[in-house]
C-alpha cells in the first residue's frame, strides 16, 4: 500500500493512496487495485527501476538489444519489401497499444499513431484487445446508443440493476459497494424520492446478475437482500438469445413503450426487429420452449426477469432499469449480436435517457487516446478509394 520514491531534488518521499472522503464517487472507499497504486511508482528498492531502454530483436531463441535507428530501419524496410512484393497491404498487420491515462499513455499513443498512420500508412491495425481499429461495441453504436451513457448516480436511482457478464464486486468494487448495494438495501430511497416524478413509487432496488457462473456479485448481494436478487445462468454464447427471449416476454406482457419507440426509432427497422429478433410469427409458447432449450434458462426465470426489468410500477409509472455489461459480453462469442440484443431490450423498455436508467459498459479504466491524424481513410478496410478532387467525409 505504501511506497518510497526519490524526487528530482534527490530527497526520498513516501507515497500512499488516500481516497477522498468527500468524493461523491468513491465516498472514502477504494478497491484493492486503487489502494495499492502507490506500489507502481518508481522506487530504488523494488523492480520498478527496470526498464527496456532499447528495442529487442529476436535472433534464434534469444533477444538482442539493437539501436532505435536500426529498429525503425528494419521495420520500414520490412513493410516496404512486403508491399513491393505483393503490391498491397494484405499481408501487413500491426498490433499496437491503445488508451490513455497514467504512465505517459497519451504520449505513447501519439507516437504509435504518428509512426503507423502518418509515416508507414498501414492499412490493417488492431488496437488493445480488438481485432481491428474500432469500438468494442459496434452493436450498441449502430443502434444510436454510445456505450458510456450512465453515471454512478443512476445505479443509486435504478429500480432494477442488471449486471450482464459484469462481475462488479471484483472488477468495480467501489461502484458496487458504495452505489449498487446501498440501492438494493434501501439506503437510497430518499434520493429516489427527490429525483423521481411526483407520485412515483420509490423503493429499494432489485438486482439481476446474468452470468454462467455464480459470481461474488450475486453471492454478496444475496446475503444482504436475498428476496431482491436473481441469478440467470445462460449457456455459453447464448446471451443474445436470452436477451431476445426477455424482450419477447416484455412484448407479450405489453411492457414496451410504443410512444418512445415511434419518436426515437426507425419504425421500418423496428418491424425487422419484431420479425427477426422477437420472432412474432412464432407462437409464444413455441418461442419460449426454444429459448429454454438453447439458453438453459427456464421460462419462469425469463418472465420474472422481464417483470423486474420492465413491469410498470404502481400508478403505471415506468420502471427504471440500469443494464451494465462488460467482458462477459464484450469478449463473448457473437460480440456484435450479444451487445445489440441487450441494447435493443433497453430501448424497447425506454430504459435509456432517464434518471436511474442506461445501458452500457461497466468500464474499469480510462479510455482515451490521441493521434496526430485519424486512421487513413483511403486505407480503411472495405472503403472504396476516393477519387482525386473528392472531399473526404
Amino acid at each position: 500500500m505504501h511506497a518510497v520514491t526519490v524526487g528530482r531534488d534527490g530527497r526520498q518521499y513516501n507515497v500512499v493512496i488516500v481516497p477522498a472522503k468527500d468524493s461523491p464517487i468513491n465516498r472514502g472507499n477504494y478497491s484493492i487495485r486503487g489502494g495499492t497504486n502507490a506500489l507502481t511508482v518508481w522506487s530504488l528498492d523494488r523492480g520498478t527501476q527496470d526498464r527496456l531502454t532499447y528495442p529487442l530483436l529476436r535472433v534464434g531463441d534469444q533477444f538482442q538489444a539493437i539501436t532505435w535507428q536500426d529498429a525503425l530501419t528494419l521495420m520500414g524496410l520490412l513493410i516496404k519489401g512486403i508491399r513491393d512484393r505483393d503490391g498491397n497491404d494484405d499481408n501487413i498487420a500491426v498490433k499496437c497499444s491503445d488508451h490513455g491515462g497514467s504512465g505517459q499513455g497519451f504520449e505513447d499513443n501519439y507516437a504509435a499513431g504518428k509512426l503507423f498512420f502518418a509515416a508507414l500508412s498501414v492499412k490493417h491495425i488492431a488496437i488493445h484487445n480488438r481485432p481491428a481499429y474500432n469500438s468494442e461495441v459496434w452493436g450498441s453504436r449502430e443502434r444510436g446508443v454510445h456505450e458510456l451513457n450512465y453515471t454512478y448516480e443512476d445505479a443509486r436511482l435504478a429500480d432494477t440493476i442488471v449486471l450482464w457478464g459484469a462481475n462488479s464486486y471484483e472488477t468495480a468494487t467501489v461502484f458496487y459497494v458504495e452505489h449498487m448495494l446501498p440501492n438494493i438495501q434501501g439506503a437510497t430511497v430518499a434520493e429516489k424520492q427527490q429525483a423521481f416524478d411526483p407520485g412515483e413509487p420509490a423503493e429499494p432496488g432489485y438486482l439481476i446478475v446474468i452470468d454462467p457462473r455464480k459470481t461474488s456479485s450475486y453471492t454478496v448481494a444475496a446475503q444482504v437482500a436475498p428476496d431482491r436478487v436473481m441469478l440467470l445462468r445462460p449457456n455459453l454464447g447464448t446471451d443474445y438469445i436470452l436477451a431476445n427471449a426477455i424482450a419477447r416476454a416484455v412484448w407479450e406482457k405489453g411492457y414496451y413503450d410504443m410512444a418512445y419507440l415511434q419518436a426515437r426509432t426507425d419504425m421500418t427497422l423496428f418491424e425487422e426487429y419484431k420479425a427477426k429478433s422477437l420472432k412474432l410469427s412464432v407462437p409464444y409458447d413455441e418461442f419460449m420452449a426454444q429459448a429454454e432449450r438453447i439458453t438453459g434458462v427456464s421460462r419462469a426465470e425469463i418472465e420474472k426477469a422481464a417483470d423486474w426489468i420492465a413491469k410498470p410500477k404502481a400508478g403505471r409509472f415506468k420502471r427504471r432499469t440500469l443494464t451494465i455489461y462488460e467482458k462477459g459480453i464484450i469478449w463473448n462469442m457473437k460480440n456484435y449480436d450479444q451487445v445489440a440484443a441487450i441494447v435493443q431490450l433497453a430501448v424497447l423498455t425506454h430504459n435509456i435517457g432517464r434518471p436511474g436508467t442506461g445501458c452500457g459498459r461497466q468500464g474499469g479504466h480510462q479510455e482515451g487516446y490521441v493521434r496526430p491524424r485519424p486512421h487513413p481513410r483511403l486505407h480503411l478496410p472495405g472503403r472504396p478509394p476516393r477519387q482525386r478532387g473528392q472531399v473526404p467525409h
